[in-house]
């Protein structure tokens, strides 16, 4: 599953109505934030190294035998947080581990996030309403590269037809 990320509230919203069991993934620089780190820890998150390509690479790979064992993965592809509204651009790693693990993609748009909690006004919670729309899964058309490109672009342009921010990526 991959999901548009405005808000730290988008990851608490989205357990909420996910069916059964998923595995969050999230960046390593989460694990050592001392609340965030504590609450993405107590839900089961598997950390992923961001900048060490070596460690990426490995991280991706256990990340795709995780996902072939039956394991289902929520993956914010934007990465961090940005106060800018907006979609921005997404990396790869997701669709590099469903187009070799032959595994489908679920676009997910979320939108009111942003309103409720600004990435860069702390803690503060404003009453709102958060919408979601699951997409379509979409299955990968082979398993390299160019396969796991068409599946950013199908799950960019169905998240970005929902999420209600602009697209920053064009």
């Amino acid at each position: 599953m991959v999901v548009n990320h405005s808000s730290l509230l988008d990851g608490i919203a989205l357990a909420t109505i996910l069916p059964g069991r998923f595995t969050f993934v999230a960046g390593e620089v989460f694990e050592r934030k001392p609340l965030v780190g504590f609450f993405l820890r107590r839900v089961g998150t598997r950390f992923v190294e961001r900048t060490e390509r070596e460690h990426s690479v490995a991280d991706t790979y256990h990340l795709m035998e995780a996902a072939r064992h039956g394991e289902c993965l929520v993956v914010f592809p934007e990465g961090s947080l940005s106060p800018v509204p907006g979609l921005r651009p997404f990396h790869m790693g997701a669709f590099v581990i469903a187009a070799n693990g032959g595994l489908p993609v679920v676009p997910v748009a979320i939108s009111g996030t942003r309103a409720m909690m600004w990435p860069d006004h702390g803690t503060i919670i404003r009453r709102g309403a958060i919408h979601f729309v699951v997409g379509e899964a979409i299955l990968p058309a082979g398993d390299g590269w160019d396969a796991a490109v068409e599946l950013e672009r199908a799950a960019r342009a169905a998240i970005a037809e929902h999420c209600r921010e602009p697209d920053n990526a064009r």
